[in-house]
């Protein structure tokens, strides 16, 4: 399943942080996707002593503002969120999947406790009926293994703070650690990464999946959906083959980018190489091409080799 990393808005993220406040007056939040960016569409609807009233007017919004597609987050009781995902379903086919695969991305990024995760395909589906309390065994059995890892995570004591690493100017971001270690483990199949002023942040993500593993050249055109055109990446592929699992970098640094910008990779590529390695990332071949379209001739190659030193052992 391919997970979308899409950028939030300012106002979001400040929207995000007065809901998980304690008490906050606040029973929904709507948010949408533009050009690939979330943002808060419209005002933080405040509550009342009566939900169905709440989601009235949460039905109401989106009638009046004629929204087709939207992420409903409700407030079910004091730090228990509920993430709707609603779709109309006469949408296109790739709205609702922008839709689909950007719905774990802010489960993840806002920061909210989630006792249930519902689809909706018709207004009139947004009720407190959607909303059946949870006990604690059917909500074990709602998370996803991402989100079992992450409350186990929350149970262990803190480790004491770990000096940086000598020489690292460009850090790659929490997230961004956490991820390379589930392509180390299998868990996804290809990863890009994008520099953002000081740091280093995960682009776009694509989980694992064995119908891409079973022909190079379509596993090779689903990473190459994740890339821009214009913009240079760091992009790391997982490819088993001699039934060993390879992970190839590659630098993608297109001509049509900016100076600036290919200046900016080109000094963080380092950095970059080293903290992956130091998080478990083996290199079977790192290399650099000039455009997307590059991809599939360096991969190929990479594997190739690979396999005839294989043989002759």
């Amino acid at each position: 399943m391919l997970t979308v990393h899409f950028r939030l808005d300012s106002t979001l993220q400040e929207a995000f942080a007065t809901f998980r406040e304690a008490n906050a007056p606040f029973r929904a939040l709507l948010v949408t996707v533009e050009d690939e960016v979330m943002r808060l569409h419209g005002k933080m609807l405040e509550s009342s002593a009566n939900m169905d009233n709440d989601l009235a007017k949460v039905r109401e919004n989106i009638t009046t503002e004629k929204l087709e597609a939207a992420f409903i987050i409700v407030k079910i009781s004091e730090g228990e969120f509920a993430l709707v995902s609603f779709c109309l379903d006469s949408l296109k086919p790739r709205v609702r999947m922008l839709y689909a695969s950007g719905a774990g991305h802010l489960a993840d990024v806002s920061g909210l406790n989630y006792i249930l995760k519902e689809h909706a395909m018709r207004v009139e589906e947004i009720t407190s009926s959607l909303f059946a309390k949870e006990n604690s065994a059917s909500r074990t059995e709602l998370m996803t293994e991402k989100e079992k890892l992450y409350a186990a995570i929350e149970k262990m004591e803190i480790a004491p703070m770990q000096m940086a690493m000598p020489g690292v100017t460009m850090p790659i971001t929490e997230e961004g650690v956490n991820l390379l270690k589930g392509l180390s483990r299998g868990d996804l199949n290809a990863l890009s990464f994008a520099v953002d002023t000081e740091k280093i942040i995960v682009d776009k993500v694509l989980e694992a999946s064995e119908d891409l593993l079973s022909s190079l050249s379509e596993f090779v055109e689903a990473v190459k959906v994740l890339l821009p055109e214009d913009h240079p990446r760091f992009v790391l592929l997982r490819f088993p083959s001699n039934e060993t699992a390879n992970i190839i970098m590659v630098y993608v640094s297109p001509s049509a980018s900016k100076p600036r910008e290919r200046m900016a990779y080109a000094s963080s590529k380092s950095s970059f190489v080293l903290q992956a390695e130091q998080h478990g990332i083996n290199f079977l071949r790192r290399s650099e091409v000039g455009s997307v379209n590059e991809l599939q001739e360096v991969v190929a190659d990479a594997l190739g080799m690979e396999q005839k030193e294989g043989s002759e052992e």
